[in-house]
């Protein structure tokens, strides 16, 4: 995807309203924390592959999964490269089996 075209609805309050209402964790955070807290950094690694040609043998996936193996992202919550994206009603990620559970103040996420 267009990655101009993807942030440029994040300056959109209808989007961050409606997505926020469907689960995301970013739209919510944004609306709550508006997005002068966010920032975003890009690594390059080579040309982008484009979505028709992309495979899960890819370097770009097998480094996208690295890294969703390895950390808990509070905004990703995504965990599987190339996989669908979650919708608000999975039962993974809720009370104890969630990595925010209990945290509050500046360790909580939201």
């Amino acid at each position: 995807m267009d990655l101009s075209s993807r942030l440029s609805d994040y300056f959109k309050p209808s989007y961050l309203k409606a997505q926020a209402s469907r689960g995301s964790a970013i739209c919510a955070a944004i609306l709550k924390y508006k997005l002068s807290e966010f920032s975003l950094q890009v690594i390059v690694l080579g040309p982008s592959p484009t979505r028709e040609s992309i495979s899960v043998n890819s370097d770009f996936i097998q480094l996208e999964q690295y890294y969703l193996d390895r950390y808990s992202l509070v905004y990703n919550i995504r965990r599987i490269a190339l996989g669908p994206a979650p919708t608000a009603n999975l039962d993974y990620n809720k009370g104890d089996t969630n990595p925010q559970f209990g945290k509050a103040g500046v360790k909580g996420a939201a």
